[in-house]
């Protein structure tokens, strides 16, 4: 399949090549290449064009592979949740992206609706939903939704996130243990 994919893109690549002239090229992209005159030969010629058309489709479809790399997590935050459940009115959501690659991930967490500021919010783990555990990473600045936010995590902390063993839990003056909380899951 993959062959075939590259064997189309390289034909309909070839294709829009092969209908551009050598003065239609000069004309759109002379000013481009004007320090380099034999530049556009070389792209017109028909095997050394074939060729390029044919690194680029690998160049292109070889690329898509870093966005496998990528992993989008997502949340739900809220007092029913939490361990023991509270009865807050407050709603929560995390969105998030793990590069698996850097083990990096970004996040963005909104929240509304609580009994008060937020005074901490962390993400907590390995625990599985129904369980508490430990800080695993803090959220800086969590006092105003939405919260934007990165980290480089361990490779023990990007098995467990990975797992689907860290929560987040959103801290009040009203509920010190914890008001909104939600665990953190592939999307």
């Amino acid at each position: 399949m993959r062959i075939f994919r590259l064997w189309l893109a390289e034909r309909w690549l070839f294709r829009r090549v092969a209908k551009l002239t050598l003065s239609k090229a000069h004309a759109l992209l002379g000013p481009y290449i004007a320090d380099f005159p034999h530049t556009m030969e070389f792209f017109m010629h028909p095997v050394k064009s074939t060729f390029l058309t044919c690194i680029s489709a690998f160049a292109l479809l070889g690329g898509s592979a870093s966005f496998a790399q990528a992993l989008n997590l997502g949340a739900t935050l809220s007092g029913a949740a939490e361990v023991p459940p509270n009865a807050s009115a407050g709603m929560g959501q995390l969105q998030a992206e793990f590069d698996k690659a850097t083990k990096t991930l970004r996040y963005t967490l909104r929240y509304n609706g609580l009994s008060g500021p937020v005074k901490a919010a962390h993400f907590h783990g390995p625990a599985d939903a129904g369980k508490n555990a430990g800080v695993a990473l803090g959220i800086n600045n969590a006092g105003d939704s939405p919260v934007q936010g990165s980290a480089v995590l361990t490779s023990e902390q990007a098995a467990d996130l990975l797992a689907g063993k860290w929560y987040v839990n959103l801290h009040t003056a009203a509920n010190p243990g914890g008001e909104l909380r939600g665990q953190v899951a592939p999307e």
